[in-house]
């Protein structure tokens, strides 16, 4: 036993004397900025309408004032692109602030819906929502809300 411990003794002397010459060099101290970001970008709120070319029409400025209904109608093929890309049935439809069947002075707008499986939380409600406020809820001239949950039945 004691003749392997003097030959290991031996053997690793050169090793030991060339570490103790070597200069110490401290550990890098951790970027806290860089761990930060790394952590909490992907949870930071994107613009969904930036960049897709089926939704340019949501920043379009226009002469001659568009109906809620003409407003659906082209923001359609923006929807079905966003429905694709946070894999939801996203659904769009007309909206009015009066009840149904009662005769008041409506609100008529656009109404986003999202389905109710998708959580507040998600990418998809976040990104929408802020989307939207972007464009302080007007889309084409026209209000517009987000909603979680089934599109109401329409009453005629």
């Amino acid at each position: 036993m004691t003749r392997n411990a003097f030959i290991a003794a031996i053997l690793l002397a050169p090793c030991l004397a060339a570490a103790a010459q070597m200069p110490a060099r401290p550990a890098p101290a951790p970027d806290f900025e860089k761990m930060i970001h790394w952590i909490t970008d992907p949870l930071q709120a994107k613009d969904p309408f930036a960049g897709v070319e089926q939704c340019s029409v949501v920043d379009a400025r226009t002469f001659v004032p568009v109906s809620a209904r003409q407003a659906r109608q082209m923001l359609r093929p923006c929807v079905r692109k966003l429905a694709q890309r946070y894999h939801l049935a996203l659904t769009l439809d007309l909206m009015s602030d009066a009840a149904p069947g009662t005769m008041s002075t409506q609100v008529e707008g656009l109404a986003l819906y999202v389905p109710q499986e998708a959580p507040v939380t998600s990418m998809a409600m976040r990104d929408l929502e802020y989307g939207l406020r972007l464009r302080r809820f007007v889309v084409l001239g026209q209000p517009i809300v987000l909603r979680r949950g089934p599109v109401p039945p329409t009453e005629i």
